[in-house]
């Protein structure tokens, strides 16, 4: 979305400014008004097309840092309300009820949004009004994470179009989901499928489009759902594997210099072969898990503060360290999305602070390296990640501003 924000205003700064007269309003009469504009439209439409060309990072490097910190007459808004919906009633009843926890999110995959309260997870259209919410009650323990993934091929019956690994305080259950009637109509099938967490709380879940699974735990670890269709006599068809080790962990809470870092996110570039973590505290780790995501995680960079990281690619690290401490919360980083390929040769990744700042990554190696925005790496040989390195990079926006 911000990709094609960023791709309409460049468009439209560019039709105004080439068109005929540069705009309407200089127009003397009606009717060259009208021509005007038609022309006008007509330049957008073309740039539009070729910016679907562009790279991100020429449309980043092309539109000012400031770009949204005033509303230009005519031109939309950068944020556009379209719809409030409030939770199904028998959610709100369970939750004025809830006995420990409640977590909520979306499954676009399905258009469907999802709640859970204590051990009951509820799932309901987001297109569809009032619509009746699917409750699944199978478990005796707290739910705290939820995730949609694919399954792999030829575990499970073809009729099982997704499947919910459901994470509880206790243990990661797997549940199919059944879509019929264009996906209008939805059920969950218990599959038997389930392994113990061994006291550790997952934070999230992400997986590949061929059916890996990984989780993010509060215990400072990556770990991966693994599953197949059968026991074997050295495996169980259902196991947890932990990827990544904090010594630290393994130590008795009074011998720890510090508190868990626990890991709030983890999202996984299957065409590039790249996993990251996100954790609490805002460290960022790459990992390289090969061609078509398929081989076992294995750490290249690590960057603790991204904040700091993209003060010092512009030259300001000193004033970063002497901030105040408003500043360094806004600073704080809550969230990373994925750049796809298509999007950007040379961007990968990007961060996401509390205050609004945007800091666009890449974890691809020098060698791939870019002039004036475009990449120069070519070749069908993969190169995998090494590095995250900032990019390119836009300041919060102002406060109070429009």
């Amino acid at each position: 979305a911000g990709l094609d924000w960023i791709r309409a205003r460049r468009s439209f700064a560019r039709a105004m400014s080439t068109s005929p007269r540069g705009a309407s309003q200089r127009a003397e009469t009606s009717g060259d008004a009208r021509e005007a504009m038609e022309t006008a439209a007509k330049t957008v439409s073309k740039l539009a097309a070729d910016a679907e060309q562009a790279d991100l990072v020429e449309l980043l490097r092309e539109a000012p840092r400031e770009a949204y910190s005033f509303q230009n007459a005519g031109w939309p808004s950068d944020v556009v309300g379209m719809k409030k919906e409030e939770l199904p009633g028998v959610v709100l009843e369970r939750y004025n009820t809830r006995q420990s926890v409640c977590f909520c999110g979306v499954l676009p995959e399905i258009s469907r949004a999802w709640a859970s309260v204590d051990n009951a997870l509820f799932l309901w259209r987001l297109d569809v009004a009032d619509d009746v919410p699917v409750e699944y009650s199978g478990e005796e323990q707290a739910i705290v994470a939820v995730g949609l993934v694919k399954p792999k091929s030829g575990v499970f019956l073809e009729a099982i179009s997704y499947v919910l690994v459901i994470a509880t305080t206790v243990e990661l259950v797997m549940v199919g989901v059944c879509l019929e009637d264009d996906g209008r109509e939805l059920t969950l099938h218990p599959l038997q499928y389930s392994c113990p967490t061994d006291a550790t709380i997952m934070n999230d879940i992400t997986s590949t489009p061929e059916g890996r699974i990984f989780l993010a735990g509060a215990d400072e670890a990556l770990y991966e759902l693994v599953y197949a269709q059968s026991d074997t006599w050295h495996s169980k068809r259902c196991k947890k594997v932990r990827h990544s080790q904090n010594l630290s962990s393994l130590l008795p809470s009074v011998l720890r210099l510090k508190g868990s870092d626990a890991l709030k996110q983890v999202v996984v570039d299957a065409k590039r072969g790249i996993l990251y973590t996100r954790s609490e505290q805002g460290v960022v780790v790459v990992y390289d898990v090969g061609a078509a995501a398929k081989d076992a995680p294995r750490k290249v960079a690590e960057v603790k503060n991204v904040a700091q990281l993209a003060a010092q690619a512009r030259g300001q690290g000193s004033l970063f360290a002497s901030a105040t401490s408003s500043v360094k919360k806004g600073a704080k980083l809550v969230h990373v999305a994925l750049v796809h390929p298509e999007e950007s040769s040379v961007v990968t990744l990007v961060a996401i602070c509390a205050d609004g700042r945007r800091i666009y990554l890449t974890a691809l190696p020098p060698s791939r390296g870019y002039s004036y925005g475009v990449a120069s790496g070519t070749g069908s040989s993969r190169q995998g990640p090494s590095r995250l390195s900032v990019v390119e990079q836009r300041d919060p926006p102002p406060q109070g501003g429009n």
